[in-house]
């Protein structure tokens, strides 16, 4: 089975509400975007790359950037802050690249990349990390940091990758159908029938491609693709 493909799969549902259109459109192109297949192996890590410009200007500023490499080399060394800063955004940090511009984080469980992931889709990675590395304790120039802006990017498909991954290593969890069942299926006893837009309990059978889903309307058990 894939998971988090509109028209091939099951769509895993979060149970939070919010009021922000944009922030939900960025939370469904989070899990939309993302594959996966009983038996995948994916990496556990991921690599969050930053950059730092003028708010008044569209080009990246180098002079800035290489400034704040500088004050990423000082804490490199000794990275208890990074990781304290991180671990307060829900990630755990494996490790500090000062010259590639980032940051190399990873997840325990599903609770964990979900808050971080949300963190990141309102903006506030990005501005914990601004905080965090224009600190006006180290700057002998503080017109350097004048109209600066830090932004952040992650490869959001891996990371959708990831917390589904993490979903299934956590056994059941609630989806819901994208599209409804084949007449072909519906002939099929072990095949569960189900409507598009229902709201099923799926399990991994850790053996094939089909799994086990329970309709939570009706509680009927059977196999779901």
């Amino acid at each position: 089975m894939t998971q988090g493909e509109e028209d091939d799969g099951l769509a895993g549902e979060s149970g939070e509400g919010g009021t922000d259109d944009n922030y939900w459109r960025k939370k469904e192109a989070f899990l939309r975007g993302s594959i996966v297949s009983v038996g995948d192996k994916h990496s556990s890590e991921i690599v969050l790359l930053f950059t730092g410009r003028r708010r008044c200007r569209d080009d990246p500023d180098q002079g800035l950037q290489e400034a704040l490499r500088t004050r990423l080399r000082v804490v490199e060394s000794n990275s208890k802050d990074v990781a304290q800063l991180f671990k307060d955004l829900s990630a755990r940090l494996v490790s500090v690249h000062a010259e590639k511009d980032s940051f190399v984080l990873t997840f325990k469980t599903v609770e964990e990349i979900w808050k971080f992931s949300t963190y990141l889709s309102l903006g506030y990675v990005a501005r914990c990390l601004e905080n965090f590395l224009c600190d006006q304790s180290f700057w002998l120039d503080p017109e350097l940091l004048s109209d600066l802006e830090i932004n952040v990017t992650v490869d959001e498909e891996h990371l959708a990758t990831l917390y589904l991954g993490l979903l299934l290593q956590e056994g059941s969890f609630f989806a819901k159908s994208l599209f409804a069942t084949s007449e072909q299926d519906e002939e099929d006893d072990e095949k569960l029938s189900f409507q598009k837009n229902d709201l099923l309990m799926v399990r991994d059978k850790k053996e094939d491609s089909l799994w086990e889903g329970t309709m939570v309307s009706t509680g009927n058990h059977g196999l779901v693709p």
